[in-house]
């Protein structure tokens, strides 16, 4: 379980969360919580698409190749839908600025509202 994630999910999260994937030895991933821990998306499609290891690199429309790892996103919160949308917030603490990302790769599986 990794449960490192930020409110607004920063660059170093995603990195750590990619890191905490590869060395749980998973198959897939479960995403619980409300807009933060969704927008950590990019950990999902770096696993599959190593060459955008650098998270900066998914700004815009990424030209991912690869669907995400199998996800199923679970919600605690309703208003972002971050659980059901190809697009993301990434926090550049370095820069001091966010940045949205989209991807048509990178949306969940399933989807579950509790």
């Amino acid at each position: 379980m990794y449960s490192d994630i930020k409110p607004n999910p920063t660059i170093e999260n995603v990195k750590s969360g990619v890191e905490a994937y590869k060395q749980s030895g998973a198959d897939y991933m479960i995403t619980i919580g409300g807009g933060s821990s969704m927008d950590t998306k990019a950990i999902d499609i770096i696993i599959n698409n190593p060459e955008f290891a650098d998270v900066r690199s998914l700004e815009g429309v990424a030209p991912t190749k690869k669907h995400t790892v199998f996800t199923i996103a679970v919600p605690t919160t309703a208003g972002t839908a971050a659980e059901a949308t190809i697009n993301y917030v990434i926090t550049d603490v370095e820069k001091k600025r966010k940045f949205v990302c989209v991807d048509t790769n990178d949306i969940p599986d399933i989807g579950v509202s509790i």
